[in-house]
Parts: C-alpha cells; sequence; structure tokens
C-alpha cells in the first residue's frame, strides 16, 4: 500500500494518497512512512495543525529522518513560528 500512496502522491492525487496512508495507518499506527507523507499532504493543504500532529507522531518513532526535520522546519516557517522552525532546521 506505501508504494500506491508515493504514486498516488507523485501523481498529485492528495485524496487517493490520503486515504492509503490512512488504511496503513488503521493497520499500524506507527507506520512511520504513512505518518510522514500524511503530514506533507496536509502541509499542502495548508492544515497545519494536521501536518504537524502527523510530522510530531512520525518524529517521535525516528527523529533522526532529515527530510522529517525539514518537513517540521517548514510547516513551522509556514505559521510564522520562526524559532520553532529554525530549531528543526537545524
Amino acid at each position: 500500500l506505501m508504494g500506491s500512496a508515493y504514486l498516488s502522491y507523485q501523481e498529485g492525487d492528495t485524496t487517493t494518497t490520503e486515504l492509503l496512508c490512512s488504511s496503513l495507518l488503521e493497520h499500524d499506527q506507527t507506520h512511520f512512512a504513512a505518518l510522514h507523507l500524511l503530514g506533507i499532504v496536509y502541509f499542502q493543504r495548508e492544515d497545519y495543525t494536521k501536518a504537524l500532529e502527523y510530522l510530531h507522531r512520525a518524529a517521535a518513532l525516528d527523529a533522526s529522518v532529515l527530510q522529517l526535520q525539514l518537513d517540521l522546519s517548514r510547516v513551522y516557517g509556514a505559521i510564522g513560528n520562526k524559532s520553532e522552525s529554525e530549531r528543526y532546521y537545524k
């Protein structure tokens, strides 16, 4: 399912991406890739609350992933929280 989620995301179909990732999370609430990708989808939709929720859930599993840190920085930057944005950018 994750491969299909990535493919739908690359094709710009965020609705299908959301459905596939949500389905994965119904079976495994700790699926890092699904959490991360959902955070990105919500960021693109400018639903920053949900974006932060899913990105932080992913970070709780593995905070060492650089792309995740950059995505958190971008979301915090978009909501005008410069200090948090800089914290995750470093």
